[in-house]
This record gives C-alpha cells, sequence and structure tokens, in this order.
C-alpha cells in the first residue's frame, strides 16, 4: 500500500518579500511591444508575481500530452475558458508533440521534462502548481488530480481580472486519507480475492477504495492474511446474494450470479463511498445479504424475455404538472427477472431531458416525472449485465405517457399553396398514360396469376435513370367479373424489392418505393442504397424546393400505379375490379404513403397505416418536442410532405397502429396526425411498442371516431 502523508501544503518563495514594483507584466510588454514571437527566450526573476493573462493578453501556450483521457483534455479546456474571461481570447489548445514553446503552461503529464519532475513524488490524488524554466506546470497524480488542480488554480490564483502567480514558488495539495478499519485491521493491508467473478467488479472494488482512500488492493489467487473476496458461484444458494464482514475479519462479497455479486459490490461501494473525509477513522460495518428474482443471465433465448411497463393511471390521461409514475419490470419465461442494474433516460415534448441508473437485483424500478405542456414524455430502459454492457440490445423498454394527446395539432402551419402544388404535381403525373412496360409472368402462389411490373410515369430521372412504376401484381385465377377488391401496398424507407401480395379476393399490387428492378440479388440493391438512392429524401437542398423533395415522384408513382389498377382492371379493362373497393397498407415509410395518398385519390376505401412517418415533420423545430431519430432535417419544401397536412384531406377510413416508444416516429407527431383527421379513424397505441418491436405484453390505447 502506498504510504499517504498528512496535509502539505508548502508554497516555497525565493524572496522574503515581494514589492508590486519588481512585479513583471509579460502580457503588458505583449500588448505595448507587440506580440514576442514565441521562441524568443522570456526570463523571470525569483519570487516575482508574474502576471500570465489581464486584459492586455496572454503571451502563454497552453499545452497538454498528446494522447490523454477525456479528463485531462478538458481540464485544459477549462483552463483556456478562464483566460478567455480575462482576455477576451480563446487561447489555442497545442499538444506536447512537436516545437517546444518558450512560454507554456502545461496541463498534465507531458513529454516537457518540467511535468516529469513535478509529477516526481506526487500520489494519486495529490496535485503540484510550480513555476520554473518559463513554464507554469499543473499536474496531478492521476487525471482527476490534475482535474482538480486545474480548478484550484483558476479559484485561487485570478484576481481582479489577472491570473498570476509567483515565479520560482509551488503549491502541492498532499491527499491525508481516511483510515478505513475492518475489525480493527487496516483494510490498506487487504488483498483481493475473486473467483467467477467478472474483472469489472473487482475494479470497481479497487476504484471505491481508491476514490476513498486513494488505494488499490493486490490480488491474490489464495485466501491467505486479510482478504475481500469476490464469488459468483452457481453452487451457492440459488437467488441470494450476501455482502458482510464475517466472524474472521474478512470482507465476503458472495452470490449464485454475477448479477447478485454486482449487487453485493453495489453494498461494498455505497458503504466505502462514506468514508472519505480526510484524516477520519472509521469503521466497517458491512451487513447485506438477501433473496432476488432468478438472474436475467439464467434463462435462455427460448424463455420470452421482455419488459413490461405501467403508469399510476391511464397512461394518457395525465395533466400538465401531474406527477407521472412508470414501474417498470423485467421479465424471463414468464417470471420476474433480475439483472445488474437498469441504465434509463426520460425525455418531454416540454424539453426536459434526464437519465440515470438504477439497481436492477429487484427487476423492477420506479422513475417519477411531470410534464409542462400537451404531449408526452418518453421513458428507455435498458437492462445492464454484470460486466457493463446491455444484456440484449432486443429487450428493452421504450415507452411513454402523454397529457392531453387529443389536442396535439401540427407545430408548422402547412404552405399556403398546399392544395395547388399537389393539383399541379398530379396534373403532370395525368400527362403520362399508365402504359404497360414490361408485365413478365412468375410463377406465383398456387391458383393465382403473378406479374412483375413496370408502368410508365411522369418522375425526375436524375436519381437512378428512370421514371417507372415497378411492383409485383397478383390476382386469382378464373376470377369473376366485378368480383376482386384492389389493395395496394407500399414499403419502408430503404432500398430493396417488395414482395408479392396474395389474398383470395383482392387484386394485389406490392409497389416498390423506387424506379428500379425487383427480385434482383442483394448485391443490387446494395449497390443502389451506398451509390445514387443513399440518404435519398435527406437533402436539404433538393428539400428547399418542393419540386426536388424525392418524396413527389415516390407519392406520384403510387398514385399511377392505382390509376393503372382502376384502368386495367375496371370496366374498361378486364372487368375483374367490383368498381368500389380499394383499400391500401404500409407501415413507416408506407404509412406515410398511404395517407398521402388517402388524400390525393379520393377513390380510396380505407387504409392501414402502422407507425406513419414524417408526422409533424417539422413539430421538433420550436426547440422542445421530441424529434425523431430517423428524419431528414426540416426545409421548406417539405412542409408539402407532412403526413399531418395530408391527414386533413383524408374522407376514407382510416386505422393507425403506432408505438408509445417509437424514436422514429414520436407518439406527439402520430397524434397530431391523428387529430388532423376529419373521418372514420381509429388510433392504436401499444405501451413498450417501438418502430419494429411490439411486446408479447403491453398495454394498448385505443381512440376512435365515425
Amino acid at each position: 500500500m502506498k504510504n499517504l502523508k498528512i496535509l502539505f501544503i508548502s508554497l516555497l518563495i525565493c524572496f522574503a518579500v515581494l514589492l508590486s514594483s519588481c512585479q513583471k507584466d509579460t502580457a503588458g510588454n505583449a500588448a505595448e511591444n507587440g506580440t514576442p514571437e514565441q521562441n524568443v527566450s522570456v526570463s523571470f526573476s525569483n519570487g516575482e508575481n508574474t502576471i500570465i493573462a489581464s486584459s492586455k493578453g496572454c503571451d502563454f501556450t497552453v499545452v497538454r500530452p498528446d494522447t490523454c483521457e477525456k479528463t485531462v483534455t478538458e481540464a485544459a479546456s477549462s483552463l483556456c475558458k478562464s483566460i478567455m474571461k480575462i482576455t477576451g481570447n480563446l487561447p489555442e489548445i497545442k499538444t506536447d508533440y512537436g516545437t517546444k514553446i518558450d512560454l507554456e503552461i502545461l496541463i498534465g503529464e507531458t513529454n516537457r521534462s518540467q511535468s516529469g519532475e513535478a509529477l516526481e513524488g506526487l500520489g494519486g490524488k495529490d496535485f503540484r502548481i510550480s513555476f520554473k524554466d518559463n513554464k507554469l506546470i499543473i499536474i496531478g497524480g492521476s487525471d482527476d488530480a490534475t482535474a482538480e488542480a486545474v480548478r484550484y488554480f483558476t479559484d485561487n490564483y485570478i484576481s481582479d481580472g489577472v491570473m498570476s502567480f509567483i515565479y520560482g514558488t509551488e503549491y502541492v495539495y498532499t491527499y491525508i486519507a481516511p483510515q478505513i478499519l475492518v475489525g480493527g485491521s487496516d483494510i490498506g493491508e487487504f488483498k483481493i480475492y475473486y473467483d467467477g467473478a467478472p474483472q469489472s467488479l473487482v475494479e470497481r472494488v479497487n476504484a471505491a477504495l481508491f476514490a476513498a482512500i486513494g488505494i488499490e488492493l493486490d490480488i491474490t489467487n489464495s485466501k491467505e492474511g486479510k482478504y475481500i473476496e469476490l464469488v459468483a458461484d452457481d453452487s451457492l444458494e440459488n437467488g441470494y446474494y450476501m455482502a458482510k464482514v464475517l466472524n474472521d475479519g474478512n470482507i465476503h462479497l458472495q452470490s449464485d450470479t454475477a448479477t447478485g455479486l454486482y449487487y453485493s459490490v453495489s453494498c461494498f461501494e455505497n458503504a466505502v463511498e462514506k468514508m472519505n473525509v480526510p484524516g477520519e477513522i472509521y469503521e466497517l460495518d458491512l451487513s447485506h445479504s438477501g433473496a432476488y428474482p432468478t438472474a436475467f443471465e439464467k434463462f435462455t433465448e427460448n424463455d420470452e424475455r421482455y419488459f413490461i411497463g405501467q403508469t399510476n393511471k391511464d397512461a394518457l390521461s395525465y395533466e400538465i404538472g401531474e406527477e407521472i409514475e412508470f414501474t417498470i419490470s423485467l421479465f424471463a419465461g414468464g417470471e420476474l427477472a433480475s439483472c445488474a442494474r437498469f441504465d434509463w433516460t426520460m425525455k418531454g415534448d416540454d424539453g426536459k431531458e434526464s437519465s440515470g441508473s438504477e439497481p436492477g437485483i429487484n427487476g423492477m424500478l420506479t422513475l417519477k416525472t411531470t410534464l409542462e405542456t400537451n404531449g408526452f414524455v418518453m421513458v428507455t430502459v435498458e437492462a445492464i449485465g454484470a460486466d457493463g454492457n446491455e444484456i440484449d440490445g432486443d429487450v428493452r423498454f421504450s415507452g411513454a405517457a402523454g397529457v392531453h394527446p387529443e389536442l396535439l395539432t401540427i407545430t408548422k402551419e402547412e404552405p399556403a399553396d398546399f392544395d395547388e402544388y399537389w393539383a399541379e404535381a398530379i396534373a403532370e403525373m395525368m400527362a403520362v398514360e399508365p402504359e404497360i412496360i414490361e408485365m413478365e409472368e412468375i410463377e406465383g402462389k398456387s391458383g393465382y396469376k403473378a406479374y412483375k411490373m413496370k408502368i410508365a410515369c411522369a418522375g425526375n430521372d436524375k436519381w437512378t435513370g428512370e421514371t417507372y412504376v415497378s411492383g409485383y401484381l397478383t390476382y386469382p385465377e378464373n376470377a369473376s367479373p366485378k368480383s376482386l377488391d384492389i389493395k395496394a401496398s407500399f414499403q419502408g424507407y430503404g432500398v430493396n424489392s417488395p414482395s408479392p401480395s396474395y389474398s383470395g379476393s383482392q387484386i394485389s399490387f406490392s409497389v416498390c418505393g423506387h424506379s428500379i428492378e425487383i427480385g434482383q440479388e442483394k448485391s443490387y440493391y446494395s449497390e443502389l442504397q451506398n451509390g445514387v438512392l443513399k440518404n435519398h429524401g435527406w437533402s436539404v437542398d433538393e428539400n428547399s424546393d418542393p419540386k426536388n423533395v424525392y418524396f413527389r415522384y415516390m407519392i406520384l408513382r403510387d398514385l399511377q400505379a392505382l390509376r393503372f389498377m382502376k384502368e386495367y382492371f375496371g370496366e374498361d379493362g378486364n372487368g375483374l375490379w367490383d368498381g368500389n373497393t380499394i383499400t391500401l397498407s404500409g407501415s413507416s415509410q408506407g404509412g406515410f404513403q398511404v395517407i398521402a395518398l388517402a388524400a390525393l385519390d379520393k377513390d380510396i376505401d380505407s387504409i392501414s397505416a402502422g407507425v406513419p412517418w414524417l408526422c409533424d415533420i417539422g413539430g421538433y423545430t420550436d426547440g422542445k418536442k421530441i424529434k425523431s431519430s430517423f428524419r431528414p432535417d426540416f426545409a421548406e419544401g417539405l412542409g408539402y410532405f407532412d403526413s399531418a397536412s395530408f391527414a386533413a384531406r383524408i374522407t376514407c377510413n382510416v386505422s393507425i397502429n403506432a408505438g408509445l416508444g417509437d424514436p422514429l416516429c414520436p407518439p406527439a407527431g402520430v397524434a397530431a396526425m391523428y387529430n388532423a383527421l376529419n373521418c372514420p379513424k381509429s388510433l392504436t397505441f401499444g405501451q413498450n411498442k417501438t418502430h419494429s418491436y411490439t411486446p408479447p405484453v403491453g398495454d394498448k390505447f385505443t381512440f376512435s371516431e365515425g
């Protein structure tokens, strides 16, 4: 164990008396004579109170190690900001790589000899500030101590707008460690023995001791002398943890799983954390044990694993400012499951954000918050293992609670010429007849006709060089005249081929989102996705002009597909369509498409939209509302493509299924879109439902009208 000294503050001053008339203001000289070249030698006299920065400027350069941890980088940046407050200019931070500069402020363990000399004799929590050889050296025995040294320097060596230090002197802080006794024995004499415990837990025990008393214990492979034992052994009592000082005078942290041991270590950390007053003597009293739910790691992939999230009242019935309480539980194999800890985040449509961690030993946690506006607060919870990593990225809680979602409306007003824009666009489409470019019969499901289709359409060929509609068309063989409905389905965001869809009494068209070939090898779509269609619809420049928005011609191709079906299967075609029924379905980008189509084609009878995209697309621009994690930045041209604006023009039946935990299509936008509908409608929000995940168990909240 390191021998820690008592607190020692030394200020070595080479002159007993300092006269203000002898003070040297290098910043002042720089201001009056012009900034000197940095390689010009400047000398100071021992005992002079040297001004490092003043309103006249700063001639010193801040230098940090070329490779260092974030703590040191941020400490150097903090010092520069303090200098800027004095001089009005932010000094440059240089690394110690390259040419040395005459006047330097050295932060941390740089490659300068002065840093190495200043580091000598410092313990992990000690620090030194010294001024010699034209270098102001600020260094600690650890990165955290270096950061503390910078804080101490800026707190104590800036006065009346001047940063100064006496040349040839130093300030040394030596940490006085408290003493922790275990049955009368100094814990610093203990060693760590571990068996089956993750290395990360051993590191946490040492980190807790270092934070409290500035030491780290040696590791042993035998139970000799005094020791802290970390054991995770499935032969121990099932579902039991222990953190105790036993009669043998040793510290025993034990459990049958790493999860239980994680909590045992947490008990040790919490006890030691309070023993941090310098110079105090503590007796460690550690006596914790208990049962806990089966650890998550004991379940297999065959066991259904999920979160259940509940609120203290109907999740969508809160008032502004009312306390919202979430209780979130982890389940596996149909029973409550424990984990090492839960990491959580909360974001609200009032702009508030928070995050934290809670013990996972009981398999559940409670979170409380409020919302100061109409809207939603979204919560995410991850189950973390004893190694500090998320146990299963597919098992998360993502949900929300709402305040008056029925009052939410679109944030940005739609363009005044919205209808004129789409009338012009549809006229452009109508100018091109939906002629068949390709109708290749393929082998489909028995009893059906199936075709790969290409249909002529208006468009902009700047992306793929093509403007046609492509997709799969299917319908039952030997159908009677006027016996079939029309159904069209639309794709989510991405670049891939649709698949044919078969339904007993329907003409089905699976429409591709792009003017590209369908039914090709994966490499074909990968090349497009990484090439001409990469981030399609994301360009701010394109989206500034509504005529250049990628989604314009996507919607026109969709409308042309419907136009083709009505004509080809109508009375003037083969007559299989009943002449009345048209239904549409799609999720995500496909949900956006069916909402747009229902607004623009009044022949549609009903649509089903799952997790609809681009709802209240400019909502986040108020600086508060939760921003979609996947969407283009708002530009004026996108105002013509807001699902909420399309919704206000729909007259057919609309069914929407969405997730309260969907980060891509946040619930506030979906609610605003739903509220804009003036037609028979229903909306079902699923708790813990995300964009692509629907939990096996969870509350559902349904709104409906008409």
